[in-house]
């Protein structure tokens, strides 16, 4: 049984989904991704027995236990083949510089499931950033006597520089996608090369013998990681179309080309906004202290850039976070 139809029927997916192309990947592609990336923990799961995605347990722990900015968290549930249950804490850490919090934060997600849940799940981290030397993968805190640890196993993207021939030839989603994450990497500041590599991406696609659920899945994935300037994206679409005019196959409308352009242009937009808050509250944070963070959630509600970026610099000069408080009430 394929891990879709464990998973059961699809919901109507909406537009802000497409923000986190990974967590979409992962929430229906859970045991693809499993056997790409850990085979180990594949091999003792029930690939026949349905699993759960737990995404109101995990914001239980957490508002931002979704997608914040660069991270990605997914929390499952799956059988194991002996006829145990375990729960799987995701992480996908996507971003340009090594986090020095990153270890604390997989830390306290792990901690929080079984302080809340009386359970250890099985932590799971891929690093797609472009380090080859940063790869965390435990966390240690030391009292006198006592301290806490956590180990778990880590993939790291770049790893797969030097097997380009075999991601090309996997039927895995997973290689592709991680084929994606390395184009994305090494067309950084070259449109024309990126659209060249992208265009043989998407061609493939129609050859690997990949259902169409999973085509069209992975097409939106490959075409949100290799974004293109506007008149790339218009040339690529004209050539995906006649790609399907010649196959006779139709996996992606013209609507739907469309539909994707313009959600991925407005989680564009969303993530300058996200970045805007953060950096309102990372400035407040260090004027004022922790405190800062709990008392700045009204930044949630202004979904306008120009007075985010007017906040920005009121952050940096406000007397008390009284009055940053007041500033943000007359917003």
């Amino acid at each position: 049984m394929s891990s879709a139809e464990a998973h059961g029927p699809q919901k109507k997916r909406r537009r802000a989904e497409y923000d986190s192309p990974w967590k979409e990947a992962i929430t229906h592609l859970l045991f693809e991704f499993l056997a790409f990336f850990f085979p180990k923990v594949h091999d003792e799961v029930d690939t026949a027995q349905p699993y759960q995605v737990l995404d109101k347990e995990l914001r239980r722990l957490s508002p931002r236990a979704q997608v914040r900015g660069r991270l990605v968290d997914v929390l499952c549930r799956v059988a194991l083949r002996s006829g145990e249950e375990r729960w799987l804490l995701i992480h996908i850490e996507v971003q340009a510089e090594p986090d020095p919090r990153f270890l604390e934060r997989v830390f306290s997600y792990s901690y929080r499931i079984y302080d809340r849940y009386g359970r250890m799940p099985e932590t799971l981290v891929v690093l797609a950033d472009a380090h080859p030397h940063w790869r965390p993968d435990r966390f240690v805190a030391r009292a006198v006597l006592s301290r806490h640890e956590l180990h778990f196993p880590v993939v790291k993207l770049l790893d797969f520089r030097e097997r380009r021939a075999e991601l090309e030839r996997s039927r895995n989603p997973f290689a592709v996608i991680t084929l994606a994450h390395l184009v994305a990497l090494s067309t950084r500041g070259r449109p024309e090369l990126r659209y060249g590599e992208k265009l043989a991406m998407l061609r493939r696609l129609y050859e690997i013998g990949l259902g169409r659920r999973v085509v069209r899945l992975l097409f939106l994935v490959v075409d949100w990681i290799l974004a293109l300037p506007a008149e790339l994206d218009e040339r690529l679409a004209e050539e995906i179309h006649a790609e399907e005019e010649k196959r006779k196959v139709r996996y992606i409308s013209s609507i739907e080309r469309v539909g994707i352009r313009k959600g991925r242009e407005e989680g564009l937009q969303a993530g300058r906004l996200l970045a805007l808050r953060e950096a309102i509250v990372r400035c407040l944070e260090a004027r004022f202290g922790p405190q800062a963070r709990e008392r700045t959630s009204q930044l949630e509600r202004i979904q306008d850039a120009g007075t985010l970026e007017r906040l920005v610099g009121e952050a940096a000069t406000v007397a008390s976070l009284e009055a940053f408080e007041e500033l943000l009430r007359g917003s």
